[in-house]
Formats: structure tokens, C-alpha cells, sequence
């Protein structure tokens, strides 16, 4: 005959084992549930109608956006938002972009981000994934853009009912229920008629992607960092070459000289030097009258460093 007491510890054990599960598991979903994406830039007026809602608010920098959310930008508005698992996408002008899903589980770093482009433009840039098992994905009414780590862009016209995809770093997915198609980097592709018609991938021509990089290039240094510069090696080769005659700048009591290494920002030499990305406009304010963009930094280009102040 089983012991009273012994039936009950193992009552008790199988009890407090099945709730730590179902704790586990309602903290991986809350914590997925909750997550949300930061604004990184803005320009113009851009609106959001927040999930349940039905009225437009103008967004504004303090508001985190979550799933179900919708932002439209009107001529001349651009908004750049930075997803969870490193991703962001830049919602150009004049387009509708719906949050379907955004969230990283903590534990396990698997990411998952669909987002859905109604009308309008997007340029996506997403880092490798941590865990494989992550997802990202832009869509339309009956296709799906997948990607692994790259750099691309999503034109649809709902008016003439087609989707233009590009790749600009790394391959694509493009699918329905019924196809998928590879693009491959510096290639476009079309879809047509609900999804039904699949375009060939063709080679990306040199001023279309001219024309989007410009159109679409993001303003965030912490994005610039992940990305192929393109757009300065169409300026270099479009150009003539000028005669450039720098101002030295006054070198601050305690400060010191840095000579620009390739791939270099200010944000990644204020984090280098200072500790902390966001304290690059000490670095940019002392040198402007060599860097006249914060975003452009050229290679053995000499710049001073200014202490830090004593708060």
C-alpha cells in the first residue's frame, strides 16, 4: 500500500512542474506580445491609427509602435522604425504600412516581424538572425517577401496592381501559395495581378536604384552602419572632381586627432571614443566646417576630438 505522504509530494511536484510551464509559456507570449518598435528619424507629418482604433493621430517621437498598428505618410513624409532582432524599415512618401506582427523572445532571441505595405514604398535592411528559426517579412495582399540578413526594397502600385521588388545586398524570397522566386542582389522583380503573374528577375538597372537608394536612403547612423554604401560610389562616379580647400578647425584644450578608417561613422567613433553612439554631435558640432553632413565621412579625412564635458 502507497503512503498517504508519498502520493501527495508527487501530487505536488507534477502541480508545481505543470505551473512553471504555463508560467514559462505566458511570459514568452507577453514578452513577444508587448514588444514594440522605436522611431529612429521623421520628417514631415506622419499619422498612425493605433490596433482597436479608428481615428488618425499625427505620430510623434515618445509613441512605440506595436502590432496592429498602421502609419501613413503623406508627400514628403518619411518615417524610419527599428523593429526587434535588428531590423528597420524606412516607409517612404505617400505610402500605408500595417504592423501585423513584431517581437523577439528574450530567452531564446527568435525574432519575428511581418509587416504588411498596402500602397507605397519600403526599404528594409535586416542583420543575420541569432536564431534560425527567426522570421521577417514584408507582404502584400498575395505575396511575401522573405529575407536572411539583407538590404531591399518594396514599390506597390494599387492603382495599376502591381508589386516591385528589389534586392540591393543579399537574396529575397518572393512567394504565393502556388510560387517562390530567388532574387538575388542587384536584381528586380515584378508581380502582377493579385500574385498570379510572376516576373524573371532581371538585373537592377543603375539609375533606377540610383534613383531609390537617393529616394530611400536612411538618415539613422545606426542603420547606415549595416549598409553598403552605394549611394556615395554613384556621387564619386557622377561628379567632377573639385578642388576641396579646408578650414582646420581649432583644436579644443584637451582634445585630440582622429584619421577616419573605412566603414567609420560618427556614431561608430563616438562608441569607440566616447562610450555612447549618441554623443556623435560632439564630434560632428567641432568639425563642421569639414563635415558639412553628419552621414558623410570620408576615409583619412582628419578630424579633432573634443573632450568630453564634466556634467
Amino acid at each position: 500500500m502507497v503512503e498517504k505522504g508519498k502520493v501527495d509530494i508527487t501530487r505536488i511536484f507534477i502541480f508545481g512542474l505543470a505551473l512553471a510551464i504555463v508560467i514559462s509559456s505566458f511570459y514568452l507570449i507577453v514578452d513577444k506580445y508587448f514588444e514594440r518598435a522605436d522611431i529612429l528619424h521623421k520628417d514631415g507629418i506622419v499619422e498612425i491609427k493605433r490596433f482597436g482604433k479608428k481615428e488618425w493621430i499625427v505620430l510623434t517621437d515618445d509613441i512605440r509602435i506595436g502590432n496592429g498598428d498602421v502609419i501613413k505618410t503623406g508627400n514628403s513624409a518619411t518615417v524610419e522604425l527599428e523593429l526587434p532582432g535588428e531590423a528597420f524599415i524606412k516607409v517612404g512618401e505617400n505610402s500605408l504600412v500595417k504592423i501585423n506582427e513584431i517581437g523577439m523572445v528574450e530567452i531564446t532571441k527568435r525574432a519575428d516581424n511581418k509587416i504588411e505595405l498596402l500602397y507605397g514604398k519600403v526599404r528594409a535592411v535586416v542583420a543575420p538572425f541569432v536564431n534560425n528559426r527567426s522570421k521577417f517579412l514584408i507582404r502584400d495582399d498575395e505575396i511575401f517577401i522573405g529575407v536572411r540578413g539583407t538590404d531591399f526594397g518594396v514599390i506597390r502600385n494599387i492603382d495599376e496592381e502591381w508589386t516591385q521588388v528589389l534586392s540591393l545586398d543579399g537574396e529575397i524570397s518572393v512567394g504565393s501559395m502556388a510560387k517562390e522566386v530567388v532574387v538575388k542582389a542587384d536584381e528586380k522583380m515584378s508581380v502582377t495581378k493579385d500574385g498570379k503573374n510572376f516576373g524573371t528577375p532581371t538585373k537592377l538597372d543603375k539609375d533606377f536604384k540610383k534613383d531609390f537608394l537617393i529616394e530611400m536612403d536612411f538618415e539613422s547612423l545606426k542603420v547606415r552602419d549595416l549598409i553598403r554604401d552605394d549611394l556615395k560610389d554613384f556621387e564619386t562616379n557622377s561628379e567632377p572632381e573639385k578642388e576641396i580647400v579646408e578650414v582646420e578647425p581649432i583644436m579644443p584644450e584637451g582634445g585630440k586627432s582622429y584619421t577616419v578608417k573605412p566603414g567609420d561613422n560618427l556614431w561608430k567613433i563616438a562608441e569607440e571614443l566616447y562610450g555612447e553612439g549618441v554623443k556623435y554631435p560632439i564630434a560632428y558640432d567641432a568639425n563642421r566646417e569639414k563635415i558639412k553632413d553628419p552621414n558623410l565621412i570620408y576615409p583619412n579625412q582628419v578630424i579633432i576630438i573634443p573632450p568630453l564635458r564634466k556634467e
